[in-house]
């Protein structure tokens, strides 16, 4: 499967990624994402550094608009008849110099010799290129075997990647003076990346990775409303007892009918709720991990009770993502818990039937007296590097990155994500549709720059409106991720396995197996073990970049 990540197509949705990992012009195919990393001392400073100014892109008019909070433009159907955004007489890459690159690829492509699509790219770029990657999973490891090799390729997309401000300032270009302030605005696409996602590439005192835009949303609820409607079910809960009522409600344990399908996702959504912290809270420069507050303890006990009351499907803890769509398609569950970015459960429900139809159940504050903040994550997939080189050949990097970017609505971005027309796609009521057989060419260069995401599912605009009006309610008064662009080499080295052993432990508490005295003990282990110097080396990430 290619997931474009700027819009999915209607049979891609549903479709495993591919197991393998790609041979492009006789070398593997990598990549990577990250929002984190480096070594302390040497970090972010948003005093010293002028971000990129922000430029949207108005080319293309959004059914509903791009806001000044950052909620992004939601497109009913494909815009028009795009036009060019780049000068299609001139090419990125002028010298004509070959392009290596290490990017995340999840399908397996067929070689250049028989790929239009690949021949195009390159022909659009002006260059030979060749992508280093391996399917998301297998990926990391990959790209840390390249980056050892100390064979950087010229453009990297770099995910879980360990020590990065060193590795950054030691091998990779600081893009400040091309990038920071006014100076983007030679690269409108890149301009057109917003703000909230650029501290992300923010390290020793300087710009060093092009963030990738992705929804802020940590997470959503979806309801099945056409079965909540049917079952005469109001799904506006206003109180965390109203919430208990629409989960008992939608639940029939006997029929084989849950109300919801992942304690663990809930964990955060009724966290939000009760008022525990987005990971940290930080408080006169202190950071004090969730697992280690009180509100976090009560989600713990709401969510047992809840899996005690028998709503949630009795394989939640071990379901995949391909069972969950199935469940929510045909209704055995009737709420799904996820990403901001929902579309795939969305999807599945209305391929299933297209009059079935989903609703986002906004999280009220569990007392009631309103709406509760929600969770913002860092508002990106990952971040790409340039490798140090010449001043021309960054300028001509970025501006191949620049026509990555290009808006979603122009002819650019139509060919990268859908290929040639009436070779790779066809236009179906202003939509995109894949050519059956001309699979194996299309590769997901947006793994090495993409734009920022829309809200589009093509042929089901009403999807993309509620995901439209889930990230519009969730940047109304969000919390912000409290370690966006900060370090900690403790957790780097420790926090996976501290992280795994409360995880484990949260599950066991959820299903009656454990008290919440037993959670108690573990938070003071987690402590000891490692989560107070996690928590110093935070505040101290913080002070060096004037924060507070």
């Amino acid at each position: 499967m290619i997931m474009t990540d700027r819009r999915l197509h209607r049979r891609q949705l549903l479709r495993g990624a591919a197991a393998g990992a790609v041979a492009l012009g006789g070398t593997g195919l990598l990549g990577a994402c990250t929002d984190s990393g480096g070594t302390t001392g040497n970090q972010q400073s948003r005093t010293k550094i002028t971000l990129p100014d922000y430029v949207p892109f108005t080319g293309v008019t959004a059914d509903l608009p791009a806001t000044a909070a950052g909620v992004q433009p939601a497109f009913y159907r494909y815009p028009g008849t795009p036009e060019p955004f780049t000068d299609p007489a001139t090419t990125p890459i002028t010298s004509g110099q070959a392009v290596a690159s290490a990017a995340i690829i999840n399908n397996v492509v067929k070689e250049r010799s028989a790929n239009r699509y690949w021949q195009e790219l390159e022909r659009r770029l002006g260059a030979e290129l060749t992508v280093l990657g391996a399917p998301t999973a297998n990926f990391p490891a990959k790209l840390a075997t390249i980056l050892a090799s100390g064979d950087i390729p010229d453009i990297v997309q770099l995910y879980q990647t360990t020590q990065l401000p060193g590795l950054l300032k030691a091998k990779f270009a600081d893009l400040t003076e091309q990038l920071g302030g006014a100076a983007i605005k030679d690269y409108p696409a890149l301009a057109n990346i917003p703000t909230l996602s650029w501290p992300a590439g923010v390290y020793n005192n300087g710009i060093y990775g092009i963030p990738q835009h992705r929804t802020p949303q940590v997470i959503s609820l979806i309801v099945r409303d056409d079965i909540a409607a049917e079952l005469g079910v109001g799904i506006e809960p206003s109180s965390g007892e109203e919430l208990r009522e629409l989960f008992r409600q939608l639940s029939d344990p006997k029929h084989n009918r849950w109300a919801e399908r992942s304690p663990r996702n809930m964990m955060q959504y009724v966290g939000q709720m009760v008022g525990a912290p987005n990971t940290w809270r930080v408080e006169g420069g202190v950071f004090t991990r969730d697992y280690a507050t009180e509100e976090y303890r009560q989600t713990l006990d709401i969510v047992g009770q809840l899996w005690k009351e028998g709503v949630f499907h009795p394989d939640s803890f071990n379901a995949v993502s391909a069972q969950v769509t199935a469940w929510i398609a045909a209704g055995t569950v009737r709420m799904v818990s996820g990403p901001g970015a929902f579309f795939p459960s969305a999807k599945a429900v209305k391929d299933e039937d297209p009059a079935h139809t989903v609703a986002v159940v906004r999280p009220p504050k569990w007392e009631g007296g309103g709406w509760a903040p929600q969770y913002l994550g860092p508002a990106i997939l990952c971040i790409t590097a340039l490798k140090q080189a010449a001043p021309e050949r960054i300028t001509e990097l970025l501006r191949m990155l620049n026509y990555l970017a290009a808006p979603f609505g122009t002819a650019e971005e139509l060919f990268l994500s859908s290929g040639i027309e009436g070779v790779h796609h066809t236009l179906k009521d202003g939509n995109p549709v894949p050519v059956e057989d001309a699979g194996g060419e299309i590769f997901n260069v947006g793994y090495l720059m993409s734009p920022p995401r829309v809200h589009y599912v093509a042929g089901f605009p009403d999807v993309a409106e509620q995901e439209y009006r889930a990230e519009e309610s969730a940047v109304a008064d969000g919390i912000p991720w409290p370690t966006a662009g900060l370090y900690s080499q403790t957790d780097e080295t420790k926090g996976v396995t501290l992280g795994k052993t409360m995880s484990s432990l949260q599950d066991e508490v959820i299903r009656g197996q454990r008290t919440l005295q037993d959670w108690d003990e573990a938070v003071a282990a987690w402590k000891r073990d490692g989560g107070d110097q996690i928590a110093a080396e935070y505040a101290e990430s913080l002070q060096q970049t004037g924060g507070s």
